[in-house]
């Protein structure tokens, strides 16, 4: 039941040690940046909770070995997960409030079946997350995968099935939840290696931007709200995807080769 303040500096944990926050202890950390910097393995079975000066100060976990079974909570600020193994646990939570920004970059990152991840914007950048639990966007509802892979398993949850306004650059975003179809606001997919995958359905409200890259797996992508392939690069659908151009919308198509 013990609680440690953390308000300034960065914190190194070197290889072969370990830093643990046991069940029922809890982590405060304030004021501005700071970095949980190791070699090491970070074992979190208890609380931690960020409250940062403002959304534009960072928390970075940077460690070998990240054992998450606990509660991580990010109140104000911008949460950057770097782990080359991070694994959160059946009964973990991490939870971004409304305004504020969970990134992950490099390593693996694995949810287990009953975790819970919230976010208001979700970014993954180079690294791969492999979600088999819950995901909840909030408010912003916005979704970013740059050079990464952010992978929804069989048998995981979109909390709406909505994942608001998604942009992939060279990466590959996976939906096989299995549980309905999705709905995003806006889409836009850029560089060669993006790649919209997976059985799930696909609605997209506003714009489809599919500018390069790839579709691909069993699911059916719908431009409800436009289409525009206006760029002078390839773009292709691979396995059995649909891709539809709705009813009153008009699809622009200028330039670049287009592939089925």
């Amino acid at each position: 039941g013990q609680t440690t303040t953390w308000t300034e500096g960065n914190f190194t944990v070197q290889a072969g040690t370990e830093f643990t926050n046991e069940a029922g202890a809890t982590v405060d950390i304030s004021a501005d940046s700071h970095l949980l910097h190791s070699t090491g393995t970070f074992d979190n079975d208890g609380e931690v909770n960020v409250n940062l000066s403002d959304n534009a100060q960072n928390f970075f976990i940077s460690v070998s070995n990240l054992e998450h079974d606990g509660d991580l909570n990010l109140n104000t600020g911008k949460l950057n997960l770097d782990s080359t193994n991070a694994n959160y646990g059946a009964t973990s939570t991490v939870t971004g409030a409304t305004g504020t920004e969970i990134e992950f970059g490099a390593g693996t990152h694995d949810f287990a079946a009953g975790s819970v991840l919230t976010a208001d914007h979700l970014e993954v950048d180079s690294g791969t997350v492999n979600i088999s639990g819950t995901f909840t966007p909030t408010d912003g509802k916005s979704l970013q995968v740059n050079a990464g892979t952010l992978d929804f398993k069989a048998g995981s949850t979109i909390t709406g099935n909505a994942l608001g306004d998604v942009g992939m650059i060279n990466s590959t975003l996976r939906l096989d939840t299995g549980s309905g179809d999705k709905t995003f606001n806006t889409l836009s997919i850029l560089g060669s290696l993006g790649d919209l995958e997976g059985a799930d359905n696909v609605d997209v409200t506003g714009l489809t931007t599919f500018n390069f890259g790839n579709m691909s797996g069993s699911g059916t992508t719908i431009a409800l709200g436009g289409l525009d392939m206006d760029t002078n690069n390839s773009k292709s659908l691979r396995d059995s995807r649909l891709l539809v151009n709705a009813a009153g919308q008009t699809a622009s198509w200028t330039d670049g080769q287009f592939q089925i």
